[in-house]
């Protein structure tokens, strides 16, 4: 499985994705989330994702909001103009979480927002076909 993560100061977007077929995860911090633009409309290449907040599941939190995209998209091109683009192979979700548990705490998100996104990531690469643990 591929993960890759583009970040910037106040949000990040990601894809882990098997062959053609990618599950999208970001962090938006409030002022993102409260600015009335949708993912397909917001202005950084670090918040932006071709699709409306209806298609994500949404975990809010103290310090900002995680989202993962309900069902599986076609895999698309994360690098932008701005933000910091990082790319992993993982064998499974184990050491997809290990990558994304870092990126969570470094924009102070709560431990437990691994252990919402784990079976939610899980059943995800389980549908692009990937054997996890």
């Amino acid at each position: 499985m591929k993960l890759e993560v583009l970040r910037g100061p106040r949000s990040f977007v990601s894809q882990a994705s098997v062959a053609k077929k990618a599950a999208w995860i970001a962090y938006y911090n409030h002022d993102l989330m409260s600015n009335g633009k949708e993912p397909f409309d917001q202005p950084s290449s670090t918040a932006f994702m071709p699709y409306r907040f209806e298609e994500f599941e949404i975990r809010q939190a103290e310090k900002g909001t995680v989202l993962i995209s309900r069902t599986l998209h076609d895999h698309m091109l994360l690098r932008g103009k701005s933000g910091t683009y990082n790319e992993f192979q993982v064998a499974d979700t184990g050491f997809a979480l290990g990558v994304y548990g870092p990126l969570f705490r470094a924009v102070g998100l709560p431990e437990d927002v691994c252990d919402w996104l784990h079976p939610r990531l899980t059943m995800l690469v389980r549908a692009m076909g990937q054997k996890n643990t």
